[in-house]
């Protein structure tokens, strides 16, 4: 008996259109896992497998995640050195003991967040807001803070030796017991022990 080849020619061309749908699809999810995209919100968990496979960067060894949401997320003891986190969401996020060291933190947003302890030396921050963010006991040597926002920070007792402080809004901020050895300030000028910063530029207090 022979077979009409019209009959198998339907289900076979439907096979193939089904194929072609779902593989650009499987090719975008795949994209999707791997935290190209630059702007998402994160789960705790995700947070715990993005940051335990950093992703390839030419220029730096550290985590490539520019702009994205970690406000509120728990990273205690995180390192984030060298990393690529530039306009990210790290408001109100609880970061003790985190470290920051040469990473890039241009224009991200630490507003309340808790930096006690970290390590922020060489850090990029340009432009960044810190509004009531604690930074206490922490280092910053030659860290860049300049046109930062850092009205009503807590700095107490933290190294910010050599920080690059232009231009940026220091109100209400507290510095008991802070190093500022060579601190660039607010007007180009650099800090002189003895320098009175709460009639210069509103801070809550003197080193």
């Amino acid at each position: 008996m022979k077979t009409n080849s019209k009959y198998w020619l339907i289900p076979t061309a439907a096979l193939l259109l089904v194929v072609l749908f779902l593989f650009p699809y499987r090719l975008q999810s795949r994209a999707d896992v791997s935290a190209q995209n630059t702007n998402f919100q994160l789960d705790t968990d995700q947070v715990l497998t993005i940051i335990a496979r950093p992703l390839p960067d030419t220029s730096t060894d550290g985590y490539y995640l520019p702009n994205v949401d970690l406000s509120n997320a728990t990273l205690i003891g995180v390192d984030f050195s060298a990393a690529q986190l530039s306009y990210s969401d790290l408001s109100e996020a609880f970061l003790l003991n985190a470290d920051f060291s040469a990473a890039n933190l241009q224009a991200v947003n630490l507003a309340r967040a808790e930096l006690s302890n970290s390590n922020l030396a060489n850090a990029w921050l340009l432009g960044a807001n810190l509004e009531h963010a604690t930074i206490a006991y922490a280092n910053l040597n030659n860290a860049n803070l300049e046109d930062t926002t850092l009205t009503g920070a807590d700095f107490t007792a933290s190294n910010l030796t050599g920080i690059n402080l232009r231009g940026a809004t220091i109100a209400d901020v507290s510095l008991i017991g802070a190093i500022m050895e060579g601190v660039t300030l607010p007007d180009g000028e650099t800090y002189t022990e003895g320098d009175d910063l709460v009639a210069r530029f509103g801070t809550r207090d003197n080193p």
